[in-house]
């Protein structure tokens, strides 16, 4: 089978309190389309685990096997820990196409699709593995692990049997790969 979210279209673990954030695991035996076009706020169609608490807790982690995986439109994965926890990880295994592909609307407003990991307190952000058979980002795509707050960043690790294109700048978005410290992070 094969999982396809538009429209707004939500899987969520969070945490807002005193426990660790739940895992989320999605294995399916065809592919995973994720877009968010047309939805409001900008890109939130996508899978997310987070965690909002000033406990020191544990995000939820991701994993995600598939065929091939497409995320389209801000179409986003996303491991988030704001407050003193740990962001989760986020593991993608695609046996074909990893595709991600932001876009610019008729406001020019940029919606970045793609995989993030980002802590906005003491913790430290997720990491992100993408295995794959080809890899592409364009129009403005991201993988990302950030740190906002005292944490390090994320480390990114790319397991890509063949091609991987990254392509394109839409309204002064870079399409890439990041893992960083925002300006005044310890």
């Amino acid at each position: 089978g094969s999982l396809s979210m538009t429209n707004g279209a939500v899987v969520q673990t969070k945490s807002e309190g005193e426990g660790n954030s739940g895992d989320i695991t999605i294995d399916v035996r065809d592919d995973i389309f994720l877009d968010s076009l047309g939805t409001k706020p900008k890109g939130s169609t996508g899978i997310y685990a987070t965690s909002e608490t000033e406990s020191l807790i544990q995000g939820g982690n991701i994993s995600i096997a598939a065929s091939s995986l497409s995320l389209k439109n801000g179409g986003t994965i996303s491991a988030t820990a704001f407050g003193n926890g740990n962001a989760g990880n986020v593991k993608i295994l695609v046996r074909n196409l990893a595709s991600f592909d932001g876009f610019v609307n008729e406001n020019l407003e940029n919606s970045e699709s793609g995989v993030f990991t980002a802590v906005a307190g003491v913790g430290q952000a997720g990491n992100i593995e993408i295995s794959a058979d080809s890899l592409s980002l364009s129009n403005g795509a991201l993988l990302s692990a950030v740190t906002l707050g005292e944490g390090n960043a994320g480390n990114i690790v790319l397991n890509v049997q063949r091609d991987i294109n990254i392509s394109g700048i839409i309204s002064g978005k870079e399409t890439g790969v990041f893992a960083k410290t925002d300006p005044g992070s310890i």
